[in-house]
């Protein structure tokens, strides 16, 4: 059974800064890599269907990382804010995903976002904080469950 139609949908490669590939990756139909900065991409690395990686700054993406449909991954709020005083109020920050996290659909991970290795980000979060805390279940930013693992099947 196919959950896309390929026939009109488009994926979209706008690579004008670095991206990094330390060995396989799967681009699913739709995926969208937007960089102009730099951005890493770990072994087995996979970003399935209409899921979008914007790097201005800096992503790193750990090895056998799981990215699923409709993620939102971007370290940049694109228009920058300023106080009165003209001091930038919303620089680009740098994410960090590290070794074999999962990230459900519909999330969001926002510029500042690092995540310990083993995380999954539950489905239609929005994550801007660091987890440091590894092998856990989070959900917007809160710890659901400690001590899990997951696997590919």
């Amino acid at each position: 059974m196919q959950a896309h139609d390929r026939k009109y949908r488009r994926a979209i490669w706008d690579n004008t800064g670095e991206i990094i590939f330390h060995g396989s990756a799967h681009l699913s139909v739709a995926s969208k890599i937007v960089c102009s900065g730099r951005l890493e991409l770990g072994q087995d690395f996979m970003l399935n269907g209409d899921s979008t990686i914007i790097a201005n700054k800096n992503i790193q993406i750990g090895n056998n990382c799981l990215i699923s449909w409709n993620v939102q991954i971007m370290d940049t709020d694109f228009h920058p804010i300023y106080s009165l005083d003209n001091e930038r109020l919303n620089p680009d920050k740098e994410i960090i995903i590290c070794d074999h996290c999962w990230i459900g659909s519909r999330s969001n991970l926002l510029k500042g976002t690092k995540l310990s290795e083993g995380t999954i980000v539950a489905m239609g979060s929005t994550v801007t904080k660091e987890c440091s805390v590894p092998n856990v279940v989070i959900c917007d930013n809160k710890i659901l469950k400690y001590n899990v693992v997951w696997q590919y099947e």
